[in-house]
C-alpha cells in the first residue's frame, strides 16, 4: 500500500454541546446557560433586596406622615431619601446602567442639602439670617 494512505488520520469530529433555539437564529452553549442561571439568581437576590427596601420605605413614610414631632418627620424623610439612593444603585446594577450611580450621588447631595435647609428653617423660622 502507499505510505500516504497509511498516514491519513481518521477525521475526529468534536461536536460542542449546544442548544439550538428554533425561534431565532443563535446558539446557546452550556457556558451561556450557566451565566444565564447565575444572572437569574442575582436578579432574584436584587428583587428580594428591592422589596425589602420598599417595605422599609413604607414604614418610614408612615413615620413621616404620623410622626410624633416635626424633627422626627424630617428625619424620616431623610431616611426615605437614603433608601431611594440604595434602590437606585441596585436597579442600576441589575440593568447594567452605570448612569444610575451618578444619579444616585446627585440625589444624595440634594437630599443632604434639603434636610439641612429644612432643619434650619424649622429651628429658626428662617433660612437665611440677615
Amino acid at each position: 500500500m502507499c505510505s500516504a494512505v497509511n498516514n491519513v488520520k481518521p477525521h475526529i469530529r468534536i461536536i460542542p454541546k449546544v442548544i439550538y433555539n428554533t425561534s431565532s437564529t443563535y446558539f446557546i452553549t452550556y457556558r451561556h446557560i450557566h451565566k444565564i442561571k447565575e444572572k437569574i439568581e442575582m436578579e432574584d437576590i436584587f428583587l428580594a433586596l428591592g422589596l425589602l427596601i420598599a417595605v422599609t420605605i413604607s414604614l418610614s413614610l408612615y413615620r413621616a406622615v404620623l410622626g410624633p414631632g416635626v424633627f422626627n418627620q424630617v428625619a424620616a424623610v431623610n431616611v426615605i431619601g437614603t433608601k431611594v439612593i440604595v434602590l437606585l444603585v441596585a436597579v442600576g446594577y441589575i440593568f447594567d446602567r452605570p448612569m444610575f450611580v451618578d444619579i444616585s450621588l446627585l440625589y444624595a447631595i440634594l437630599n443632604f442639602i434639603a434636610t439641612l435647609v429644612m432643619s434650619k428653617y424649622l429651628e429658626r423660622g428662617e433660612i437665611c439670617s440677615a
